[in-house]
């Protein structure tokens, strides 16, 4: 080399990078064959981060439902001399809790995950630059799910164990049958979650269409024989059916005739197989960036408002009519077609003026001078914010909003048909026999306002760490009072559509009076104004999604354990003085005595328990909206 050269001269003469080693070559090759198996351990390393929600879950979630529903119910219906197939109602119902366990495993793991492992983390794409195929990233997914469908049912064996359910070795078969109703149910759930481009409400139909009546409606709770012809069918059609029914057969040999063996293994095994072909398939297409054929929700609606869209807020997916930027922590937020910048909309509402593409916003308490001790926390324009949360709905949840008391008209009909013609009746507040069906349908209610403030605190989180839209809405003239007042009200109109159609069901059928039982709405409204109140002060402390986990868990035996499904009574006092103390048992019992016209000095009390409860949950959450953004 010439002495006198430079360094550019050195690094231009070096020579050319040789080409793929043979260490790399082999690689390459031990990542083609086993691909799937190197994207499952992927999703472990994943599922790792929230590992303390899935133990929690995995036991927490039986136990709960083995001592309310196995426990509790169980001693309604030995009250009512009534038993199935000559076993404990717990040890009954055990087979059935697998089921629908793993089944509900195939459904966390294979629809939002899905979706967002194409559009909002996008980590479908990453593997695209190694040898990984679009089919191995499928067939990891489903390896992944299966290996923790297959753990924790193997857990849930040992709490059944430990409550003296297991009797045979046979009930290992349990995680099988289990395993292959999770994937009948979940490969669906994949093939559709692959094909779709905008999330607007479609998994929650799925789940309140779809799963809820086929877990109600599968001899889950009761024999399938219970219900009449015109419903048995959903149970033929379920996976969670045919798993009950061989789970039961393993765990304390429930009579299966031969011939229905082949028959409920086959009808899982042909389901999953072919929506695995047609997930695969979707996988394979749209990770290469063909063209993949399915219908968006309210792509109506996008075509009349696409001509607002600036072509820089259509960056995504070619074919993709909805925005998509990378919020700060790296998770692209969708916004509708149509959707103005909410800076610009909130200031615009705010001021009293119009912003681009929007209507008229008058907005005359804009104006009006704010009292001296409020003034940093509330600009009396909460409206703006319920306006900006109604437009938002209307462009693409509406349908959750409107099917929402569908979910309780479901359990009605299945545990009033099921177990109502095996339990006699059952006490009511004022001493009076009820129907099981007319028993439970204020509790029903009263999870139904708790649940709809419960949806709303998942957007709300949304809006908070991801959107940022609540740090927006706080660099207009609007405070967080304004802000929490306007998301708790959309709640409440929430809560009033869910009790409206509730109501106008369970009258319609004779469970509650249309004189007093008018009473139940607003009382409905009331209680979902305190739930609202407080999940909203608790998600500001909230800072993954994994925490609306612990939330989940923490709202599941309130569900259980508030005298929703069967009386009080059935558990020892010092437990009856705990539950006394919940707030969904203040929202059943308050309910209930309408719906039944006991009018004592006990209302009065459950009425200022909520309002309390509002109170304290929309202070809280106004300091902390000023605590975050304003100082």
């Amino acid at each position: 080399m010439d002495a006198s050269a430079t360094g550019a001269d050195v690094l231009v003469r070096r020579e050319p990078i040789s080409g793929p080693t043979e260490q790399g070559d082999r690689s390459a090759r031990k990542v083609s064959r086993a691909g799937s198996w190197y994207f499952a351990e992927y999703l472990f390393r994943v599922m790792r981060r929230y590992i303390d929600v899935i133990l929690a879950d995995s036991v927490g979630t039986p136990l709960m439902y083995l001592v309310t529903m196995g426990v509790g119910l169980g001693a309604v219906l030995t009250n009512n001399q009534t038993s199935f197939d000559g076993v404990s109602y717990i040890t009954f119902i055990a087979g059935a809790l697998a089921a629908t366990m793993a089944v509900g495993i195939a459904m966390e793991e294979m629809t939002f995950p899905v979706m967002g492992g194409f559009k909002w983390n996008r980590t479908y794409y990453g593997p695209q630059v190694t040898p990984i195929t679009p089919q191995q990233i499928a067939r990891g997914t489903v390896i992944a799910v299966s290996i923790r469908v297959v753990a924790q049912t193997l857990l849930l064996l040992l709490i059944l164990a430990a409550f003296g359910v297991i009797h045979s070795l046979s009930a290992v078969l349990v995680i099988v049958f289990s395993t292959i109703a999770a994937l009948a149910f979940g490969l669906p759930c994949m093939a559709f979650a692959a094909g779709i481009f905008q999330e607007r409400g479609q998994f929650s139909v799925i789940m309140r269409f779809i799963v809820t009546p086929m877990f109600l409606f599968s001899g889950t709770f009761y024999p399938l024989e219970h219900l009449p012809i015109y419903l048995q069918w959903i149970g033929w059609i379920s996976p969670i059916w045919h798993a009950t029914e061989l789970n039961r057969w393993a765990i304390y040999g429930h009579e299966v005739e031969p011939w229905m063996f082949p028959v409920h293994l086959g009808v899982m095994i042909v389901v999953a197989v072919i929506a695995f072909l047609i997930a695969q398939t979707r996988y394979y297409r749209r990770l290469r960036g063909e063209k993949v054929k399915t219908r968006v929700w309210g792509a109506r609606a996008a075509k009349k408002t696409m001509a607002s869209v600036s072509p820089a807020d259509t960056s995504g997916e070619a074919g993709d009519p909805y925005a998509v930027g990378y919020g700060s922590q790296g998770v692209s937020v969708a916004k509708a077609p149509g959707a103005q910048d909410d800076a610009a909309v909130l200031s615009a509402s705010a001021a009293g003026q119009q912003a681009p593409g929007t209507a008229q916003v008058a907005l005359s308490q804009a104006s009006k001078p704010r009292r001296r001790w409020l003034s940093d926390l509330y600009g009396r324009n909460a409206k703006a914010v319920m306006e900006r949360s109604w437009m938002a709905t209307k462009n693409s949840t509406w349908i959750v909003i409107v099917t929402g008391f569908a979910e309780p008209v479901l359990y009605l009909a299945s545990l009033g048909f099921g177990l109502g013609v095996v339990i006699s009746g059952v006490e009511g507040p004022g001493g009076q026999t009820m129907s099981y069906a007319a028993y439970i349908a204020p509790g029903l209610l009263a999870v139904s306002a708790m649940n709809g403030a419960l949806m709303d605190t998942n957007n709300m989180f949304f809006k908070l760490r991801y959107a940022k839209l609540y740090r927006v809405m706080l660099n207009t003239s609007l405070g967080p009072m304004d802000v929490a007042i306007g998301e708790i009200a959309m709640a409440m109109i929430r809560g009033f559509i869910y009790s409206l159609g509730f109501y106008l069901i369970a009258a319609a059928a004779g469970l509650v009076g249309w004189g007093s039982g008018l009473l139940m709405i607003p009382a409905a409204v009331l209680i979902a104004f305190g739930f609202a109140a407080v999940f909203m002060a608790i998600t500001t402390w909230f800072t993954r999604f994994q925490h609306l986990d612990w939330l989940n868990m923490i709202v599941q035996p309130l569900t259980l354990f508030s005298a929703t499904f069967f009386p009080l009574d059935v558990y020892p006092q010092a437990v009856q003085a705990v539950i006394a103390s919940l707030p969904l048992w203040h929202g059943v019992d308050l309910l209930r005595m309408l719906a039944t016209s006991t009018f004592t000095i006990d209302i009065l009390w459950h009425v200022l328990y909520f309002v309390v409860m509002a109170v304290a949950g929309l202070t809280v959450a106004t300091m902390r909206f000023k605590k975050m953004f304003l100082t």
